[in-house]
């Protein structure tokens, strides 16, 4: 019993050991020799059409591949000993070799090399449809074909891409490490394999988006997605990391008023001034879409009611007339010190907007007063806040690393108390438009006249507590003034005003009123 014990031990451990021993490699057509630690009495063959076998002598066999494939062979001796080897068949490199050169013909970059049992692809690659060709040739002829080729992407592509870049106006180094690559503003484009690098900083959200509208319309070119693996995809594959650069925009205003006369002559004078005026003809205030606007009398608001006291709202757009629209070559104090320089009480009201470059939110400067109001309706009341006055807002950003695209809008508002009645009326006049202006320099926007033709002073005692307003209308006398109210706008990049002074001295203070709720205003009026 303990010597059958013993035999079964010894058994195991050498089928195990066997177990552990390295596969033996052979090749079609091809033998090898296997020596064995004990005189082989007999042995069997998995699959004999893989593999055939016959005894050298006691201690040695001798394994003949047929065809590729995986087989086993059990080894067997006169005292009960065993061995199990792995025999692994592959196809005859010396045919594979030539059979890949032949597939290969078209493609005479790549090198065909045999390494041991293996065949290695090796070499670098011209063209994204050599690397597809490969590529199916490596799958057809299995895991003995090691692809170590390379892509390198023609210049061309790179070149041609650039170009397109350059032509929407956008500006592209020549090559990453060099001295623009890192400036804001600036895009790189680099090739890496089957990889193109578009990377940099615009200003502002529409020239991201056109930068992957023009990388995506490359017919050569997919888009890069999280999910897909850039080895997988039979085009070169595009990855774009463009950002928008992060600035804060300041916008200096300024509000003066002139005659009929003075306004005629704004741009003879400002270009004997020599401060390069540009008429822009057109390009009066308007829509956004840089379209006149004109009104059709008054539109009643409706679906308000309000208590508290009572308050309708009228709104309508003004009639833009023959008013321009001027590009001052100076900042907002060059371009006051010219109108003021005869009449330094044109200036009506200054101030300063701050906001984020490509920020959707609107920024607003208030000069007037606020009503208190309860808002009724079937289900509930609220108190709401309702401003009135002057009311300018903007957003916008930086177009690019010249010029500010700004929308603006203005708002005129004239509350008054209804007859025999605790209730008021307010009537908003708004005009709206888009601006281009370079950073630095001032646009002078015309025809807000029509902003004034319906005010009536008389029987409307908020208007002469309007700072705006007060220098514009007499306090009893009702009808149009012949003065013209002008809005200058001047945008810069807070980062590059250091510690320059404000446009004036109480401008700090204008910012802070502005920026606060309506209802923190009156509490400070009080």
């Amino acid at each position: 019993m303990r010597r059958y014990v013993m035999a079964m031990v010894l058994v195991l451990a050498a089928v195990c050991g066997a177990r552990a021993q390295q596969p033996v490699s052979v090749a079609e057509g091809s033998s090898v020799t296997v020596d064995s630690a004990f005189a082989v009495s007999q042995y069997d063959v998995a699959d004999r059409t893989v593999l055939s076998v016959s005894l050298l002598g006691q201690r040695q066999i001798l394994l003949q591949g047929l065809k590729a494939g995986t087989t086993t062979v059990t080894l067997s001796g006169a005292g009960g000993e065993n061995r199990v080897i792995e025999a692994r068949v592959s196809k005859n490199v010396t045919d594979l070799i030539r059979n890949i050169t032949v597939a290969l013909d078209d493609i005479p970059e790549v090198e065909v090399v045999q390494a041991g049992d293996k065949v290695l692809l090796r070499g670098v690659l011209a063209s994204m449809a050599n690397r597809n060709q490969v590529k199916k040739i490596v799958a057809a002829f299995g895991d003995q074909v090691l692809d170590l080729t390379t892509l390198e992407m023609p210049p061309e592509l790179l070149v041609n891409l650039r170009e397109g870049l350059r032509k929407a106006n956008f500006k592209v180094a020549d090559e990453a490490g060099s001295a623009d690559s890192n400036k804001p503003g600036t895009l790189t484009v680099n090739g890496s394999g089957n990889m193109v690098y578009v990377s940099g900083a615009v200003y502002s959200p529409d020239d991201a988006a056109r930068v992957n509208e023009i990388v995506a319309g490359q017919r050569w070119l997919v888009v890069k997605t999280e999910k897909e693996d850039p080895g997988a995809i039979d085009k070169y594959v595009a990855s774009i990391n463009v950002s928008v650069v992060p600035l804060m925009l300041e916008v200096d205003v300024a509000f003066i008023s002139v005659s009929e006369e003075e306004n005629k002559k704004i741009g003879v004078n400002l270009l004997d001034a020599g401060l390069m005026t540009i008429d822009l003809g057109g390009a009066i205030i308007g829509d956004a879409a840089g379209r006149a606007s004109s009104g059709s009398g008054w539109t009643k608001t409706d679906g308000v009611r309000t208590q508290d006291p009572k308050v309708s709202t009228r709104e309508r757009s003004g009639n833009q007339g023959e008013s321009l629209t001027y590009k001052v070559a100076t900042d907002l104090s060059g371009t006051l010190r010219f109108f003021t320089q005869e009449n330094p009480s044109r200036v009506i009201h200054r101030g300063q907007l701050h906001f984020r470059n490509g920020s959707p939110e609107w920024r607003q400067l208030h000069s007037g007063g606020t009503l208190k109001v309860r808002l009724t309706s079937e289900r509930d009341a609220k108190m709401e806040d309702i401003d009135y006055g002057f009311i300018l807002k903007a957003k916008g950003g930086l177009k690019n690393a010249d010029t500010a695209s700004l929308e603006v809008e203005f708002e005129l508002s004239t509350p008054s108390q209804m007859p025999g009645s605790e209730d008021y009326d307010i009537r908003r006049d708004r005009v709206n438009t888009s601006v281009d202006c370079p950073v630095g320099n001032t646009m002078v926007l015309g025809g807000a006249n029509s902003l004034l033709d319906s005010v009536d002073v008389k029987g409307t005692p908020f208007l002469k507590n309007i700072p705006l307003l007060r220098n514009l209308f007499s306090e009893k006398t009702s009808g149009r003034t012949d003065s013209k109210m002008l809005i200058l706008v001047s945008p810069h990049i807070a980062s590059d005003m250091g510690s320059a002074a404000p446009v004036s001295a109480g401008n700090a203070a204008i910012i802070e009123m502005s920026e606060k709720p309506a209802a923190e205003r009156m509490q400070d009026r009080r």
